[in-house]
């Protein structure tokens, strides 16, 4: 886990910046988007699944386009739950009080109370 942290960052340079490339094993399959292109030769030892990009100019091949197909439906889930957070307004703005360690304690709140809502809305 890492920070929270004001304003627009990028991911891949949060995650490099929190050095937690470094600590997952390598058996562990890392599903990550597109804006993460570099991550094979920053962190050769990870087993990463990106999807490929449109070379400029040229179109992906059909086999390409059905393996991003794959690569959406496994990080739908994880797009979703992320929307379902940000629905709580306070962590969608900015935080205007003092010291991080309050705002940290908002992001762990509320992603319990996303937890929460998505476990039950699936039991009903």
């Amino acid at each position: 886990m890492t920070k929270t942290v004001p304003g627009k960052n990028h991911d891949f340079t949060m995650f490099k910046d929190s050095n937690m490339g470094n600590g997952i094993p390598p058996d562990v399959n890392t599903v990550v988007d597109k804006g993460f292109d570099g991550i094979k030769t920053e962190y050769p030892n990870l087993t990463v699944t990106i999807p490929k990009k449109k070379p400029k100019g040229k179109e992906l091949t059909e086999e390409e386009k059905e393996a991003n197909k794959a690569i959406s439906k496994r990080r739908i889930v994880n797009e979703h739950a992320l929307a379902h957070i940000k629905k709580y307004n306070s962590v969608s703005h900015i935080y205007r009080n003092k010291g991080n360690e309050t705002a940290d304690k908002l992001m762990l709140i509320t992603c319990s109370l996303a937890n929460y809502h998505i476990d039950h809305k699936e039991a009903a």
